[in-house]
């Protein structure tokens, strides 16, 4: 077993004795289902851009929403906390693909489509952001 020494204390760094807290197994479990969650969206909503009938705008949408999501989230994070930020980024995933199904599939030809298209990508992209951005404070060493 290694220890650092951390301002005159031991700190145990033993990786039996990390398994063996509550919170460690507990923010495990959790970010593994959020991380398949997320991962699963993101890629299907990726490979989904090409079936869409205006290939090249939902393609110019996908990356527009992408880059502000990455900086809406990492500025969210540091404002909210990784909780709120996941249920916020994940309520507007939610709330565009709820859209893109019940309205946007039978109107693909309308520019409310590619609205849709970027509040859904928005949100994926926001969550798939904060899984890397939020290991670090989550799982601490």
């Amino acid at each position: 077993m290694r220890s650092l020494q951390k301002s005159g204390s031991d700190v145990s760094i033993d990786p039996v004795i990390q398994f063996q807290k509550d919170h460690f197994m507990r923010n495990l479990f959790l970010m593994g289902f959020i991380q398949v969650f997320v991962l699963f969206n993101y890629t299907l909503l990726i490979y989904l851009t090409t079936m869409f009938e205006q290939i090249y705008l939902t393609g110019l949408i996908s990356s527009a929403s992408e880059m502000s999501a990455y900086a809406f989230s990492g500025a969210l994070f540091e404002k909210l906390g990784v909780r709120r930020t996941y249920v916020i980024s994940c309520s507007i995933a939610s709330i565009g693909g709820a859209l893109i199904i019940f309205y946007g599939l039978d109107h693909q030809e309308s520019i409310m489509f590619p609205i849709f298209f970027f509040i859904s990508k928005f949100g994926l992209s926001s969550s798939y952001n904060l899984l890397f951005v939020a290991n670090s404070s989550i799982f601490e060493v």
